[in-house]
């Protein structure tokens, strides 16, 4: 059988692949932690409440493919955190989601805990948990008829690229369409027949040609042997169970109804400048094909195989150009989980849309996030054609995180992006289990009484550890200096939790709290309602408003039951650096408080949203990218920017419930005029003499002045300063330092 394929290449595109490879031992080494793995689908999800209607899970039907560990077969449930039902939902920092169609690798363990159903499974260690597998071809089907054609294979191809170096490389992959028959790949032959003109001859011989078999297949102890077999033809006999005269040999190779890369094919090209199609005139399988069946011990001919029908006039695609609407002096940065849209251009993405996938901000080197088709619906303002396309960055189920990002297309040809994109800021957004209509999230100050005023309050043993409570009052007074979101601590609280009570609560955790992420050191947990009134009918589908009415941080008690285990406990000292084993609470309740203010995960190491922290360390600043976040979340939840929805977040000028004078802060701090032309005036008291600096910032936290004021004396002072002339009219930062502890506050230039 004979498979034509022809590419078009720009004169000059060189690309380099940036798919994301599975690799073995990791996936060997997750399997190990797992009581069950799993090959699968999701095919169906619903939310439901638990039985003291105070959490909400979400059941997720799961169409195994293949098992990994375990005797899972057929359709098995996995429960997940998080939901809606009734127009309330609740989501969990730390926690992996899944979405209806995720295909991949599930890591999981039985359902011992006592917050979802029985018989059923939960995801192994949070956002890991999960590894998609790229989407693949839609492949024809075949009117051939065989004595094994219920168990008809298929072939198809992956990763079609140019590579720097001058070469083309391409994947082979192979499947059955029926689980559990035990049928093996025996032996064939496969030939391409290529352009000595682009090749070169004899490729080889002469080196020009690399075959490598793929490990990842259970039993990779077959034979594979390459040859020309004329000047434009090579041959690559690949010998499993069986011979070309079908004799059994050995085991073969396990075929599944997963598609499974069979080998790997890169030829260098002679001279990619010379002419701008690469051809591979002729594909094909060669001779007999032999089959293994362990059932019968007989190795049996075969030859209905299905070729991918979309990939017969493959266009390899190219990203030549994106940019942002965040700033449009900042083509390469943009925000996710927001209305920002980022606009991707070049060539060959197809007229049907495929998917943008983006660096995984929950797992740091983790698998790529994949974007929605929702995401390029034109009601979201997205687009998706031939040359451009237009995408909203997705923050769920995961969370996009800055890097090279690259295009999939509907064709499964793979382009990635020129150059990083960074992804400043995510704010968390979700989607209905059953429709997935995308849900944004506003923070909401209830009840809505008016005073703008969020309160936390604390369980007994935070409350009663002054140390505690005092680093989570200085972290709610760093998050107010970027957002001026007003964060208080209330009375003791003595209530359920985790729960969707209406109460904002910090609390010391049980052990089931963290029972599906044993990695985790807190974990929050916030919950709300869909707003009927606030629907955004601009939008079809329709585009729910969801408010917050409920925030939970969950800490943990027993850092020993960790993985891996944290023995020197928390550093609750807020003004000492944590020992070597230990966890710096002052760092972490900050970033949890980032997710209170509904952001998510960042890939930068350097800023509060990072997702892991690790034992003696600490980070105890907020970028001030992660604070124009919070103030994104501020502005599209205030009443003055969502009239339809009067329950908002209002601002205030007190530092939640700190006093100044208990911090190393200017105290009376006036700045004037505010908006400002080109100069300003800071008038302020010290309460003791200190070192002041102050820094001018843009609204993508990059520093326009720093000024270092010199040692002040204690008392009041008035200072005046001529900022840059040169500034466009816009929004921007001014922190004063004081003795290193800084404090940011919002100008406006007209």
């Amino acid at each position: 059988m004979k498979f034509s394929l022809s590419f078009f290449f720009s004169t000059f595109a060189m690309v380099t692949s940036l798919t994301a490879q599975i690799d073995s031992d990791f996936l060997k080494r997750k399997a190990l932690e797992s009581d069950v793995a799993v090959i699968g689908r999701v095919f169906e999800r619903e939310s439901f409440w638990s039985a003291n209607k105070k959490m909400i899970f979400t059941s997720n039907k799961i169409e195994v493919l293949g098992t990994m560990k375990g005797e899972a077969l057929g359709i098995i449930e996995i429960i997940t955190y998080g939901g809606e039902v009734d127009d309330r939902f609740q989501i969990w920092s730390h926690e992996r989601t899944l979405d209806s169609g995720d295909t991949g690798y599930f890591f999981l363990k039985e359902d011992r805990t006592h917050f979802a159903k029985p018989q059923s499974y939960y995801l192994l260690n949070g956002d890991d948990s999960f590894i998609p597998l790229p989407q693949k071809t839609t492949f024809a089907s075949t009117d051939e008829e065989s004595a094994l054609t219920d168990k008809v294979v298929e072939f198809g191809f992956d990763n079609i690229q140019i590579l720097p170096a001058n070469k083309f490389s391409f994947d082979l992959l192979i499947r059955t369409n029926e689980a559990g028959v035990g049928l093996e790949f025996g032996y064939g032959e496969v030939l391409a027949r290529y352009s000595d003109l682009v090749f070169g001859t004899y490729v080889d011989s002469t080196g020009r040609l690399e075959v490598e078999k793929e490990t990842v297949i259970s039993s990779p102890n077959y034979i594979l042997f390459t040859e020309d077999f004329t000047s434009d033809i090579f041959r690559t006999l690949i010998s499993g169970g069986c011979n070309s005269t079908g004799s059994l040999l050995t085991t073969g190779i396990p075929l599944s109804t997963v598609f499974q890369k069979l080998l790997s094919i890169t030829i260098e090209i002679q001279d990619i400048t010379a002419i701008g199609t690469i051809s591979l005139d002729e594909f094909q399988m060669e001779g007999n094909i032999y089959y293994f069946d362990p059932n019968t011990g007989n190795c049996l001919p075969f030859d209905v195989i299905i070729y991918p029908n979309p990939i017969e006039t493959g266009l390899v695609c190219n990203i030549s150009a994106f940019s942002s609407d965040l700033d449009l002096d900042y083509p390469d940065r943009t925000a996710a989980g927001t209305d920002n849209i980022l606009t991707i251009t070049g060539m060959n993405f197809g007229n049907s849309p495929g998917a943008v996938e983006f660096q995984n901000a929950d797992v740091p080197g983790g698998a790529l996030a994949a974007t929605h088709i929702v995401d390029f619906m034109p009601n979201s303002g997205g687009s998706w054609t031939d040359t451009q396309i237009k995408v909203k960055v997705p923050s769920w189920p995961i969370s996009a995180g800055s890097g090279v990002f690259q295009v999939r297309t509907s064709g499964n040809m793979v382009c990635p992006s020129p150059a990083q994109l960074e992804i400043c800021y995510a704010a968390t957004t979700f989607r209905n289990t059953t429709t997935n209509e995308v849900r944004k999230i506003y923070l909401a100050d209830y009840p809505d009484n008016g005073d703008g005023q969020f309160v936390f309050r604390l369980d007994a043993g935070l409350d009663n550890n002054m140390n505690a409570r005092r680093a989570i009052e200085m972290a709610i007074c760093d998050w107010h200096a970027l957002t001026e979101i007003n964060w208080t601590i209330g009375e003791v609280y003595a209530g359920p939790s985790p729960s969707v009570d209406n109460v904002n609560h910090i609390f010391l955790a049980p052990a089931g709290v963290f029972a599906t992420n044993p990695g985790a050191n807190m974990r929050t947990i916030f919950g709300g309602e869909r707003v009927i009134i606030c629907n955004d009918i601009s939008n079809i589908p329709p585009i729910f408003r969801n408010h917050t009415t409920d925030i939970d941080i969950a800490v943990r008690a027993d850092l020993t039951q960790m993985t891996p285990p944290v023995s020197g406990g928390w550093n609750f000292n807020s003004m000492a650096p944590p020992g070597a084993n230990q966890l710096d609470f002052y760092s972490i309740i900050q970033h949890e408080l980032g997710h209170a203010h509904l952001l998510t995960h960042a890939l930068d190491n350097s800023k509060k949203m990072y997702p892991t922290s690790l034992p003696g360390t600490s980070m105890r600043t907020i970028s001030n990218k992660d604070g124009m976040g919070g103030n994104y979340i501020l502005d599209v939840s205030h009443a003055d920017l969502n009239p339809v929805c009067p329950v908002a977040v209002g601002r205030s000028a007190n530092c939640g419930a700190v006093s100044v004078r208990d911090l190393n802060v200017p105290q009376i701090l006036e700045i004037f005029p505010n908006p400002f032309t080109d100069e300003i005036t800071l008038n302020f008291a010290l309460a003791r003499g200190s070192q002041v600096k102050i820094e001018l910032f843009n609204i993508l936290g990059d520093v326009l002045m720093s000024k270092d004021m010199g040692d002040l004396n204690s008392g009041k002072h008035s200072l005046s300063v001529l900022l840059n002339s040169g500034l466009p009219s816009g929004i921007y930062v001014l922190t004063v330092s004081v003795a290193g502890l800084s404090r940011g506050y919002k100008l406006v230039k007209i």
